[in-house]
């Protein structure tokens, strides 16, 4: 199977319904409605989780891993994701500039690829663990506005329409349409220009970035307190620009230093 990896998605895996069965995966528990066939196009056969008997990836294996079943439609095709669950548990190491996903097999392992970052100019910045959001956090500025963004591992920088404005972020004049897992539409924009970005002192490169209302996307209240609202995701194109190496064992994300050399 051709996984991809979602850090912002609370399960361990998921896979759609078709290839749990292909799998032999039965006795599906129903979770209610969720997945989509296509944008705003809910699917019928909502959402379920159930029990695989082994799931490997490298050397690690797992025995009865709970993982979750919907549908969600992909371009290019995949046959489902990993989440943020068994990156955790498997301390898994993203490093995106040299397309690789290590799984230590001791500490050891971790702190041999901890000197090796080091040596290479590499800068550690500490993540938060959200435990009700089950997603890791960092906290850059955009333009000078304090942000809290998502540690994300999928498409490009998502950021909060909010936000967006506060930190007077420059969209492209033209809007698309987004749909969410759970059949929600909206309006999504392109950033324009340079972000501005910088985590602990450290200046980021940034990537194109998509503005919308992200608890729109997500299709959940947005809460009372504005302090607690997600600034946005850093995805993958941020992290390929970047030559992050995300850390799910130690809580590092580890960023290459002087990216403004390399603009």
């Amino acid at each position: 199977m051709l996984l991809m990896l979602h850090a912002n998605a609370g399960f361990a895996v998921m896979t759609t319904h078709a290839n749990a069965a292909k799998a032999g995966i039965t006795d599906l528990v129903s979770e209610g409605q969720y997945g989509i066939n296509a944008p705003g196009q809910l699917s019928p056969l909502g959402r379920a989780h159930a029990v695989a008997k082994t799931f490997q990836v490298g050397h690690r294996l797992d025995h009865d891993l709970k993982i979750s079943v919907f549908e969600v439609p992909q371009d290019p095709p995949i046959d489902g994701m990993i989440g943020i669950t068994w990156l955790k548990d498997a301390k898994a190491l993203v490093d995106y500039g040299n397309d690789r996903l290590l799984l230590p097999e001791s500490d050891l392992d971790i702190q041999a690829e901890h000197t090796r970052l080091r040596k290479q100019g590499y800068v550690a910045h500490p993540m938060t663990w959200d435990a009700a959001d089950r997603r890791y956090t960092v906290s850059p500025s955009v333009n000078g506005v304090a942000g809290k963004f998502v540690v994300s591992t999928v498409a490009d920088i998502w950021i909060d329409a909010p936000f967006a404005q506060r930190a007077g972020i420059a969209l492209a004049p033209t809007a698309e349409s987004f749909g969410g897992p759970t059949g929600a539409t909206g309006e999504v924009r392109s950033t324009q220009g340079e972000l501005g970005m910088v985590l602990d002192g450290q200046p980021l490169r940034s990537a194109k970035g998509s503005v919308m209302d992200l608890y729109d996307y997500d299709d959940e209240p947005r809460p009372a307190d504005t302090s607690t609202w997600r600034s946005g995701y850093l995805g993958c194109d941020f992290m390929r620009a970047n030559q992050a190496v995300i850390d799910f064992a130690s809580g590092l994300l580890f960023i290459k230093a002087e990216p403004s050399a390399h603009r």
